[in-house]
């Protein structure tokens, strides 16, 4: 098996007998690869590790379809396509996107790079290190107020709606079927909010709110009206005291919220669960609430 070692050897014989070529010095660019699979953190290896190494599966979201020849160059180096959100290892992107690849990627924790990585990785012959190959996309950050870069550390260190269950009205857009991918994304549920469902809703969220100023009483601390704690949310992500429950609807569904609205909970958007992902934060005061 060659080794880097090797690789630095042969290369050093090549260049004093004079019979330097390509491979010798692809064999040295190999040493400088990286091969990543879901972090950027791996060590260095060599372009034989390279190939034995497990397999990256990426998806793309916003990119022109690529060329067979980039896809089959790719390929012999360990780099395939995946359609599934899940089970990819890294997404490939020119900016920072709303699409629901996006953001599962990001509530996943999933490695995001910016499709210059692509050329870069066929061009060395080699996987390479995906952290000098970040997107920065300052627009967007400054847009959504968040950084990508520090969303995805927060993502790996907690999902950002776990213990949450998300109650979701029937005209919200995007539809439920989107929004429970992105909530179980982030760790969290989502259901169905149905006029039938309402008084059992209702009873449910006076009851949690209850328990929770008991809680709150006992620990010195103030409870807000969806029964979340003011206290241990550093960081976005808070202390698992209970499940909190957090109702998204829409302008269209109005006339679904006055139960829920007399225990003195709120209504939001679904900016709740995009931004959150986004932000990896959950923010349950009045950004995001209907009015």
């Amino acid at each position: 098996e060659t080794t880097a070692s090797d690789a630095k050897s042969a290369t050093k014989k090549a260049r004093r007998t004079g019979k330097f070529n390509k491979n010798a010095a692809g064999a040295v660019a190999a040493e400088h690869a990286y091969v990543t699979v879901g972090t950027q953190d791996h060590g260095p290896a060599t372009g034989t590790q390279a190939s034995k190494a497990k397999q990256v599966r990426y998806i793309s979201t916003g990119l022109k379809e690529q060329s067979t020849k980039q896809i089959k160059a790719l390929r012999a180096l360990g780099i395939v396509p995946t359609t599934s959100v899940e089970k990819c290892t890294h997404l490939v992107a020119k900016n920072i996107a709303r699409t629901e690849k996006f953001l599962v990627a990001l509530a996943q924790g999933k490695t995001i790079v910016h499709e210059d990585w692509f050329q870069a990785c066929i061009d060395a012959n080699a996987i390479l290190d995906e952290s000098e190959y970040r997107i920065h996309d300052t627009e967007n950050e400054e847009r959504f107020g968040m950084d990508l870069y520090k969303s995805l550390d927060r993502a790996r260190e907690r999902p950002v709606f776990k213990d949450c269950v998300f109650y979701i009205s029937p005209s919200t857009v995007p539809k439920l079927a989107t929004l429970k991918t992105l909530t179980e994304a982030g760790g969290g549920k989502a259901t169905a909010l149905l006029q039938t469902g309402l008084g059992f809703l209702k009873e449910k969220i006076e009851k949690k709110m209850k328990s929770s100023q008991d809680m709150d009483l006992d620990h010195g601390d103030v409870s807000g009206a969806d029964g979340s704690s003011s206290s241990g949310d550093e960081g976005g992500h808070r202390e698992k005291k209970d499940e909190t429950i957090a109702v998204v609807s829409c302008e269209e569904d109005r006339d679904m919220w006055q139960p829920i609205l007399a225990t003195g909970a709120k209504v939001y958007s679904h900016e709740l669960i995009i931004t959150g992902i986004l932000t990896q934060t959950l923010d349950l005061s009045n950004t995001h609430a209907l009015k």
